[in-house]
């Protein structure tokens, strides 16, 4: 696999993040050595389990739910006390900690984490049955000396990278708009040598974009959701993209107008621009108490699209990208960037709403939280029998282990399990190489560090480097072979409770799920496409593209959940390859269709009567392909597609047209109707070369 610069610079804040890890786990463990204070082996676990539990941004946002996850776990630390002197309490105790940790998924990505590190603190404090009554206050100082390095000593954000290659970016930006201010203020006529720098220094822009582009995506890959912090970035990144063409029409635009022409105003614009662009970029490198609070301004008045608002539209997209940058952990409320159940635009009440609506039988989350609870019960009987010296290894493989769905447990057990019996042999090669005790705790370190490192990318490898570390600390001596198999046993037999759980307790197969998401997401699109192609007698044109807007939306967020289905039903076991590619293919060509629809919005309105006849046809193509995607049978036939016309001057809507039949041929060649399946065979295979093609209309003669 090859791994970008991109790739590199997104790895850097975790490499960071395992090296706080290694010292906020190492150190007290030393210390607990040194001075032989066995509760502090508590500390190290409140440090590693509070470095894991970090979810980034904001030293304000990672200081607050890292406290939050340290009352929490003394918590359970205090509640364990009592409740694990029996195995019943133990029992009912970590079932109710387990229901409720796993309904914080319902939240959010870092809600989410916050759960299952507090289920796994509940799980440990309830098998340390023998700890000192002061195990709540180690387990908080080790939270909390997680929480000093991670803000004080080391406050190296996970979305640094993304922010620096922003600030880049932002800067070259400001330096092009300043160009073309100094250029207008200077009187240079079109042409001049200066006007040939500033199209010269676009290639930088260019190239600033290319580099942040790649740095978000690479670190939108090591991350398992999404956050405010991440969410507003890429929102500042699209700002950027949508800015930088504006800026190049614009100065185009006044470089060719004479002197009488070019107003003021344009060079006012260039220089605001640049100067939103330059606090930008100064918002972005603050830290979290530097960056000032976010004024809240009432959202501008929808205005037309055309060359006199360049300026002012390059204005406003330099104050919505300064907005954000000054609150980049805070929720966007302008309705321009609003976002249906966005991280980026929750309140706490949002949050709480959720997390109350996820209390209901129907409710996956509530599900998946009383199959956890259930999993973890039948977890502690069976390794309190198998493994009575680290049953908690049992219980913490299968709350690491159980997902919500069926395919992405199988994979999380399988990864585990392979994880481990190479981490286990590791292990044995360590402990049978190295003697020295100074040597081994110093292997530690670099394997705490790549455990840390790999987890946002690679379970299997996160698992292979942590496993070594539990050995090493768990044996008794170099020839502690048991120890080494005990490991091993507890993480199939851990694993293996998680799949039964899985596959017994509300299993929720999107085998079941899929097909109703795929006919919701092409309801949508039939929506989309009467918001676009639709007649509106009587709506304003500014209102028109609210709702087509609003509707393409809806579509986005129906064909994302559609795809995530597809990708869980594509990890389940025993699954049909010819329903996973009929699916794969309904949602390609549905959203190709979709982005056709997008080319028709922007295009101007020249001929109602071939709008009103593509629309009839999209119709008809999304009736039949919601009835096959839902139970596999076209209800109604699908009329032939409009012919085209030489006379129209409409070519958005022929490749409207074009995708809609694609979509229509598809349905048609799984009902064998051959009518249409040529059709479709014939717009995605090449001609024979015997065939003379048809010419298109538009096409010259070459």
């Amino acid at each position: 696999m090859r791994t970008s610069k991109a790739d590199i610079e997104a790895l850097l804040p975790d490499v960071g993040t395992g090296l706080r890890a290694a010292a906020a786990t190492l150190v007290p463990f030393y210390l607990a050595a040194k001075y032989e204070v066995p509760d502090l082996a508590i500390t190290a676990l409140g440090g590693w389990l509070g470095t894991l539990a970090d979810p980034g941004g904001t030293r304000t946002v990672r200081a607050k739910w890292l406290l939050a996850f340290a009352a929490s776990g003394a918590l359970a630390y205090v509640c364990a006390g009592f409740c694990g002197r029996s195995l019943f309490g133990s029992i009912l105790f970590l079932s109710l900690v387990a229901c409720f940790g796993s309904l914080f998924r319902s939240v959010g990505a870092s809600a989410s984490t916050f759960g299952t590190m507090l289920v796994i603190t509940a799980v440990i404090a309830v098998e340390r049955r023998g700890a000192s009554h002061l195990a709540p206050l180690y387990f908080g100082a080790g939270v909390l000396w997680a929480v000093m390095l991670s803000t004080i000593v080391w406050p190296m954000g996970r979305h640094l990278p993304v922010r620096r290659r922003l600030a880049t970016l932002y800067m070259d930006l400001g330096a092009l708009s300043e160009a073309a201010a100094s250029a207008l203020r200077d009187g240079v006529p079109a042409g001049d040598a200066r006007w040939i720098a500033i199209v010269k220094e676009r290639r930088v822009v260019r190239e600033a974009m290319e580099h942040a582009r790649g740095v978000a995506v690479a670190s939108r890959g090591r991350r398992g959701g999404e956050t405010p912090m991440g969410s507003n970035l890429r929102l500042m990144l699209g700002i950027a993209e949508g800015a930088f063409p504006l800026l190049i029409a614009l100065t185009e635009h006044v470089e060719h107008l004479s002197a009488n022409e070019r107003s003021p105003r344009f060079a006012r614009a260039f220089r605001r621009f640049a100067i939103a662009c330059e606090r930008v970029r100064r918002a972005l490198l603050a830290t979290g108490g530097a960056r000032a609070k976010v004024r809240r301004e009432a959202p501008e008045p929808p205005r037309s699209e055309g060359r006199a608002d360049l300026a002012q539209r390059l204005v406003t997209a330099s104050r919505i990208a300064l907005d954000l940058a000054r609150s980049l952990d805070a929720p966007t409320n302008d309705p321009r960037l609003r976002e249906p159940l966005s991280p980026a635009t929750r309140t706490f009440r949002d949050d709480l709403r959720t997390f109350v609506d996820a209390l209901s039988v129907r409710s996956t989350f509530f599900r998946h939280a009383v199959r956890v609870a259930c999993a973890v019960a039948a977890a502690v009987v069976i390794g309190r029998a198998v493994s009575s010296e680290h049953a908690t290894w049992v219980t913490v493989t299968t709350v690491a282990v159980l997902q919500p769905y069926p395919g992405a447990s199988w994979k999380r057990a399988a990864e585990r399990i392979v994880g481990t019996a190479l981490g286990c042999l590791l292990a044995v090669v360590i402990s049978l190489v190295v003697r020295s005790p100074l040597l081994v705790a110093a292997s530690m370190l670099p394997l705490s560090v790549a455990a840390v490192a790999t987890k946002p990318r690679s379970y299997r490898l996160f698992t292979f480097f942590l496993t070594p570390v539990f050995v090493l600390l768990a044996q008794k001596g170099h020839d502690d072979l048991r120890t080494v198999l005990m490991r091993f046993v507890d993480a199939v037999v851990g694993g293996g409770i998680a799949l039964v759980a899985a596959l017994v307790i509300f299993p929720s197969w999107e085998k079941r799920r899929l097909p109703e998401l795929l006919a919701s997401a092409i309801r949508a699109l039939e929506g989309y496409a009467r918001a676009v192609l639709g007649p509106h007698p009587g709506v304003e044109e500014a209102a028109r593209h609210v709702a087509a807007d609003a509707a393409r939306r809806t579509a986005g967020i129906a064909f994302g959940e559609a795809e995530t289905s597809l990708e869980r039903f594509i990890a389940e076991p025993g699954r049909k390859p010819e329903h996973a590619a009929d699916a794969m293919q309904l949602v390609t060509h549905a959203r190709r269709l979709a982005g056709a629809l997008t080319a028709t919005e922007a295009s101007t309105r020249a001929d109602g009567l071939r709008e009103s006849e593509t629309l009839a046809y999209v119709q008809a193509v999304t009736e039949a392909a919601e009835a096959f995607a839902r139970d596999g049978k076209a209800t109604r036939a699908v009329p032939a597609p409009p012919l085209d016309s030489r006379d129209h001057a409409a070519p958005h809507l022929d490749r409207v047209v074009h995708h809609a039949a694609i979509l229509a041929g598809l349905v048609a060649i799984r009902e064998g109707v051959p009518e249409l399946a040529g059709h479709w065979r014939s717009m995605n295979e090449p001609p024979p070369s015997d065939t003379p093609v048809r010419r298109r209309h538009g096409d010259g003669d070459r």
